[in-house]
């Protein structure tokens, strides 16, 4: 009889769904990996004000950031149930939908979910308002400035010209606007080689 009963049991539990769940996947972007006190040659957003340069050291402190990016294969196999990382926040995908090249995860950003980008690599890239890139934060440092470094400013307007400043660096920029001193990584970017500083971009974005 305890042997009727035990099977009996063992048959209920996988009648009512109570087997081990399948295992989801915990989906993040792809963050490098960074050395703060010596950071690799190439090309990184960043985040910094005006009064962050130190002209007598020829230095300048930042914060460092990536772009979110995620691997285009666990994207397109994205299911309900899945767990996502995205700008800061952890989602449970409830439901998802592709239009054109963007998936939108629980009714995208409109509806407090999430909105991913593929790129032209088949990766996708963490968007947010008005086409803003996510970014995940590396670090602050400190790095060197190359002699000639180069700003290349946008103005306040998208068709406003871009200046071009090789030379005379500091007055230029403490001879900015005030609101015009703060450098976000949604929109700056800044090129190292050789450990140094060569050229720092920011593009106009609305």
């Amino acid at each position: 009889m305890k042997s009727i009963i035990t099977t009996a049991f063992i048959a209920a539990l996988i009648i009512c769904g109570c087997a081990k769940p399948t295992a989801r996947q915990c989906i993040g972007p792809q963050t490098p990996t960074i050395d703060l006190h010596n950071v690799a040659d190439g090309t990184y957003a960043a985040a910094f004000s005006v009064s962050d340069f130190k002209w007598q050291e020829s230095s300048l402190a930042l914060t460092l950031y990536a772009e979110d990016v995620y691997d285009g294969k666990q994207i397109d196999n994205i299911q309900a149930g899945d767990t996502l990382l995205y700008n800061g926040d952890t989602i449970i995908v409830k439901d998802f939908k592709t239009v054109e090249r963007t998936v939108e995860i629980n009714g995208g950003i409109d509806h407090e979910g999430a909105e991913l980008r593929k790129r032209q690599d088949g990766n996708y890239r963490g968007a947010f308002w008005d086409d803003h890139s996510t970014y995940t934060e590396l670090g602050q440092t400190e790095v060197q400035l190359a002699n000639d470094f180069v700003i290349i400013n946008c103005g306040d307007e998208p068709q406003t010209p871009y200046d071009t400043i090789s030379s005379s660096q500091k007055p230029y920029l403490e001879g900015m606007e005030l609101h015009r001193q703060n450098f976000s990584c949604m929109s700056t970017v800044v090129n190292i080689n050789n450990g140094c500083i060569t050229n720092i971009t920011r593009r106009w974005i609305p």
